[in-house]
């Protein structure tokens, strides 16, 4: 599938070329800044016993936006209407496509997007991966799947995802009701034939070919390609940044048991700038060494999502391994360090989205109108069951 198959549609882009943009009204005191933070007793909640202070940022129409963070206690504020951003118009900023939806509540919801890895980034890193290698065998396992991000890009750049291992259900859930739209109305082609596995990866066994088979009643044959990223939390300047002393900075261990059960010829490991600098790059030189000894050749990569038209700063690295030469690795970097698309900013992308409608109690948009921005997205066919029963498909 062609990656301009999962493009916002902008039906006004053209026009709004065209039109010098109106002057809003200057915001209230308290959100008339670059960042802003609300009255004390409001930026502390007690969290397992701990206070974590919320980041509030507004965003602007002619930038990229900021790192989406999610789920990691920042919220994004609308460039000129006085609210947080809808989960649509986070996962327009995180490129994905107007038909992928998410399940588990607004909070859940949030943080799916903002941990997942932007469509169109894991489209360029794919797609100059299997230009390059020799193997042909395309067929590949996804790891700490999320709610899909770099699946579609992976799919949409010529993979064939066979299982999907994610642990956190509200994933789960959102994986199989996509895979279900997909297959009901054929709005897309996206994890097709992908068996979706609810799976703990850092227990040695719930990574095997005889778990994912018995899980799913489906035979994946050889596989071409592991990728995916560990929780980048242990890693992250959002996070803990605690390492390998996090128990989450070891389930590496768990993508590198897949890589000996499955002995890929390629295997893409993504994850947050974070892993340079943790103990002075300690870190990342320990799990590189590990993959070594698989007898795979290396490079580390740092990019940038706003380059791959994503209209977001987002920086990560991206670990690729393969049994092909060094040569080869180094030319895919070289091909991916060179890709400078036109910036998007936020206009490009969520402008022309119908208005919010705001609740005046939590200044969230209500449940009402996010069911009624689905049913715009996927169609009155697809409404025509309840969206429970979707998940049964």
């Amino acid at each position: 599938m062609d990656i301009t198959s999962i493009e916002p549609k902008n039906n006004n882009k053209a026009e709004e070329r065209k039109i010098r943009l109106p002057v809003f009204k200057s915001p209230p005191k308290i959100l008339n800044h670059y960042t802003f933070t609300p009255k004390t007793q409001n930026i502390k909640r007690a969290v397992a016993g701990q206070y974590i202070q919320k980041s509030f940022k507004r965003l602007f129409w002619d930038r990229p936006s900021y790192t989406a963070c999610y789920g990691n206690n920042e919220v994004h504020i609308h460039p000129s209407e006085h609210r947080r951003l809808t989960v649509r118009e986070a996962a327009r900023i995180q490129s994905f496509p107007d038909y992928w939806v998410f399940q588990g509540g607004l909070s859940s919801e949030f943080k799916q997007i903002g941990n997942a890895v932007p469509p169109y980034l894991g489209y360029a890193v794919v797609k100059n991966v299997l230009d390059e290698i020799s193997y042909q065998n395309h067929s590949a396992v996804s790891l700490f799947t999320g709610i899909g991000g770099l699946d579609i890009g992976a799919e949409s750049a010529g993979l064939d995802i066979k299982a999907a291992l994610e642990i956190d259900k509200n994933c789960i859930k959102g994986l199989r009701l996509n895979q279900a739209i997909g297959l009901r109305t054929g709005i897309h082609d996206f994890l097709k034939q992908s068996a979706i596995i609810n799976s703990d990866i850092s227990k040695k066994e719930q990574t095997t070919r005889k778990f994912i088979e018995s899980n799913s009643n489906k035979k994946i044959g050889n596989i071409g390609l592991v990728l995916g990223g560990p929780p980048c939390q242990a890693f992250s300047s959002a996070g803990s940044r605690l390492g390998l002393n996090d128990e989450r900075g070891k389930l590496y261990l768990g993508y590198l048991n897949a890589l000996k059960e499955f002995s890929p010829h390629t295997f893409i490991f993504e994850n947050v700038t974070g892993l340079l600098q943790m103990n002075k790059g300690e870190i990342l030189e320990k799990i590189t060494k590990d993959f070594k000894k698989l007898s795979y050749n290396l490079i580390v990569v740092q990019l940038d999502a706003v380059n791959f038209s994503v209209p977001q700063h987002r920086n990560r690295i991206f670990v690729i391994g393969t049994k092909d030469s060094q040569q080869t690795l180094d030319q895919i970097k070289r091909n991916l360090l060179s890709i400078k698309n036109k910036k998007k900013v936020v206009q490009d992308i969520i402008r022309n989205l119908p208005k919010a409608k705001i609740s005046p109690k939590n200044h969230n948009y209500d449940e009402a109108y996010y069911n009624s921005r689905v049913k715009w997205e996927l169609g009155d066919a697809v409404f025509s069951k309840k969206q429970e029963d979707l998940k049964t498909l």
